[in-house]
Parts: structure tokens; sequence; C-alpha cells
């Protein structure tokens, strides 16, 4: 029996300081815990507040007040929120109207929702399409009312640029049944033939204002880029609005050194105005002044919302023609830059459906342009 009586107590010095060890670690841990609990969710402080319990019963005062609103609210669309211990019922008003005039009244209207409750609050967003008021008490989203303008409807217009090297595809892109803005650079093999063809299809034409990186190389002509006097910027735009009838306007993907010398777009603007013409910024130039001399002019200049990557990738083009509604829903008006590529007529009818299908509709260019010339600066 001694022997094992050694064994055993061989043993008990080996383990008894691990068991100790572990054991101590478990208090220290457990205490650990008690002085630092992990909060699932931290309630937004507000000073006017003395606890949580009557978070319910001030958000039931904000929806009474908002009843009280001169608007004729429709029924709510109402779904069950929950942040940490807070229960509410989330209520989103939607309804359609004029636009009021002044169109900032609604901020006026809503601003007393904010005095209804402690913690309360208001935040107005206007857009092209309508607007959106977002009411919370403490921070948390409680209330939505939507505003819906009256006959205004999301709008896209199409460009499809780099059009005249390539006849037959230019026959493609005339013969979709979608409105688009045929830019035409004078330099391009075909242009006098694309213009024709899309008078025939009832398209518009654009001139596209094109500098050296964008020309053909076997192209000898000069350019506009190379006009460095007011009497050949006259000159070569009399022989480019000469391709044919119907040119409403320009698109500019001129050079760096001509977008941003002031006299030049000057030279260059005051002759499309003379004309009549309006002007489409290509952007992508740092220091661009052509809007700025535009409006100095009062002459319309847009910007495109979305240029396409020129490439024929299917992929890259879904995903930012999947774009198109979303930003036609937030500005209302979009203009969509694409490129003449044989991939690109199926891409415009695809996405032709599904900008129908999200409500979404494509005009003429010409319609964005003298919406934008009609707004009030």
């Amino acid at each position: 029996m001694a022997p094992r009586a050694r064994r055993w107590s061989v043993w008990g010095v080996l383990v008894t300081p691990i068991f100790a060890a572990a054991f101590g670690l478990l208090i220290f841990l457990s205490t650990q815990a008690v002085r630092e609990p992990q909060l699932a969710f931290q309630p937004t402080p507000t000073p006017d507040r003395e606890s949580d319990a009557d978070f319910p019963e001030r958000v039931a005062r904000v929806s009474a007040a908002i009843e009280q609103l001169h608007w004729p609210l429709p029924a709510p669309r109402e779904q069950a929120k929950a942040a940490g211990a807070l229960r509410w019922t989330y209520r989103h008003y939607e309804l359609t109207l004029p636009p009021p005039d002044p169109i900032d009244s609604i901020d006026a209207a809503v601003a007393p929702l904010a005095a209804v409750a402690p913690g309360a609050s208001t935040t107005v967003t206007h857009g092209a399409l309508g607007a959106e008021v977002a009411v919370g008490v403490d921070g948390l989203l409680t209330h939505t009312i939507s505003f819906r303008w009256e006959g205004r409807q999301a709008r896209a217009a199409f460009i499809v640029d780099e059009v005249g090297n390539d006849l037959l595809l230019a026959r493609a892109l005339a013969e979709l049944d979608t409105p688009m803005a045929f830019a035409i650079a004078p330099e391009r093999p075909f242009a006098r033939e694309v213009v024709a063809l899309a008078g025939l299809y009832k398209h518009e034409v654009i001139i596209d204002l094109i500098g050296r990186g964008r020309r053909r190389p076997s192209s000898d002509a000069p350019g506009l880029a190379q006009a460095e006097d007011r009497q050949a910027v006259d000159a070569w735009l009399d022989d480019a609005l000469g391709l044919g009838p119907g040119v409403l306007g320009v698109t500019n993907h001129l050079d760096v050194e001509v977008s941003t010398d002031h006299t030049r777009m000057l030279w260059i603007l005051q002759h499309l105005k003379d004309n009549q013409l309006f002007v489409i910024d290509g952007g992508g130039v740092p220091g661009d002044v052509t809007c700025d001399v535009a409006a100095a002019l009062t002459m319309p200049c847009l910007r495109a919302a979305l240029t396409l990557a020129d490439t024929d990738d299917p992929q890259i083009l879904r995903s930012q023609l999947a774009e198109i509604p979303k930003l036609a829903r937030a500005q209302g008006d979009v203009i969509v830059v694409t490129h003449a590529r044989p991939t690109t007529p199926a891409a415009i009818a695809t996405a032709r459906t599904a900008l129908t299908a999200a409500d979404v509709q494509v005009v003429p260019l010409s319609a964005v342009v003298a919406d934008q010339a009609a707004a009030p600066r």
C-alpha cells in the first residue's frame, strides 16, 4: 500500500495547482462580466427623457400630431419595430400631390412635430420627383411621409456617341424602338450618312466635339481642338452644323487644354447659342469650365449622370444599366451616355425593358434639355 499512496501523492502535487489556477480564472472572468456587461443595444441619450418607459407614449403623440397635418394622408403601412428593450409601430404614409409652391413649405408644415414630444425630430429630403419626411424619436425612425409630385415621372435619355465609324451598326441602333440621340463627330467616315439615317428613323442628332485622343488615326482633317482663333472656331462649327438638318446641340469631349480655356470655350459656346443649340458636358476633365461659361451665356448645359464603360463585357454593362432606375428616381431626369459597339443595340433594348418595368420613362434628349432650360435658376 505504501507505493500506491506515494503515487497518489505525486499526482496530487501535480494536479492540485492546475485545478486551483483554473478555478481562479473562472472567478476572475465572472467578476469581469459583472463589472462590464455587454449591451446589445444602447439607446440614444436624450436630455428630456428620464427613462424608456414613456417611449411608446411619445411615439403615439407624434402619430396623433401627424394625423392632424393638413394633407389628405392615407392609412399608413405599419411594421412592428424593436431596438433592444424598445418596441414601437413604424408608420409609412405615401401620397401623390401637385408640387407645393413654395417647395419648402413642407419643411415649415412638419417642423412643429419636433415639439410634440421630447426627443422628437424631423428631416426633410427634397428630390425632383417628390419629397420625403423622416420623423424620429430618440434617434429612431418612427414615421415616414413620402410625397410624389403629380404628373412627374422618372425619365432617362440615351446618347450614343462615336457613331459614324460603322454604318451597319448605326443602322442597327436606328432601328431600335427607343428614343436616342446620335452624337456624331464630323471626322467620322460615315458622319453624313448617319445624320441622314437618324433623320429617317426620327432620332435626334448632336455634334460630338472630340479631342485629339478620340480621333481616328487615319483622319487628317483639322479638328476643333486645333482651331486657335475665333474665326477658325466659327468656320469649323459652321462646317459641322452643315452635316445635315436637325442638329440640336453638341456634346463636349474636347481635350483639357480646350475645356479649361475660358476664352476658347466662350468662342465655341457663343456660336452654339447663336444657333440655338444646347451643350452636354462630357465631364471627366478637372477644371472644365463648359457649364460655367454656358451659365454666363444663359444657355442650357447638362451633364451626363452615367457614362457606360467602353466595353462589350455583358456583365459590366448589366451592372451599370441596373444603376439607371436608381439614379432616375433620385434625380428625376438622367442622361446616359453609351458607346457605339457591337453589343450596344442589345444593351439598350434590355435597358429599355428594365426601365419600363421600373416605371422610368425613356424620352428624347431634347425633352430633358427643354425642362432644364425652363426650370427656375
